[in-house]
């Protein structure tokens, strides 16, 4: 399913903020916007491809003969 996260998940798969651990003039935080915003427009692209009842990835896969 294609949906946008409300929430911060900054620490869903860390033990530790990384936000805390990217110094502020680092690259990835002057690149982070541009990256951003291309995905952002890959998604609004690729929307129309997104199931609305949100089969998971091995149902996909199965399908595809990829399993």
């Amino acid at each position: 399913m294609m949906g946008r996260q409300t929430v911060d998940q900054g620490q869903l798969f860390y033990l530790f903020n990384l936000e805390r651990r990217i110094p502020e003039r680092h690259l990835l935080r002057r690149i982070n916007p541009t990256v951003t915003r291309i995905l952002g427009e890959f998604r609004e692209r690729l929307e129309p491809f997104y199931s609305e009842i949100g089969l998971d990835w091995s149902y996909r896969a199965w399908s595809c003969g990829l399993m």
